[in-house]
């Protein structure tokens, strides 16, 4: 299981929504009950429910309110502002509490327009 990718906040584009995505880089389906995401410089963290991600599979976690939906790997992490800043650290924990990913948030993509 790998943090693949991450979205910063940028306050300035209305349009440009938070996210983490983990994928199952194995080739075995993974539970992720008891699995967490943390954000070390604030030290809130997201308990996953439970999901399994199928070998390949990806999981996108978006900063914000909205409804889990386990059938397209779309869930949300509630929060009134941006969670992400270029910079920040995401760790994802395992069930025994130790830390099998961690990325490094980019810069909000400049590029599109």
């Amino acid at each position: 299981m790998a943090l693949v990718a991450a979205q910063a906040d940028d306050p300035g584009d209305a349009q440009l929504y938070e996210y983490v995505i983990l994928e199952n880089q194995s080739a075995q389906p993974q539970a992720l009950i008891g699995w967490r995401l943390a954000h070390p410089a604030t030290g809130e963290t997201y308990a996953f429910s439970e999901v399994t991600l199928l070998a390949g599979e990806q999981l996108v976690l978006w900063s914000g309110a909205g409804e889990d939906d386990l059938s397209t790997g779309t869930f949300f992490w509630p929060t009134t502002a941006g969670r992400w800043a270029a910079g920040d650290t995401a760790e994802l924990f395992d069930a025994g509490g130790h830390v099998v990913s961690s990325l490094v948030v980019p810069p909000p993509d400049e590029a599109e327009e």
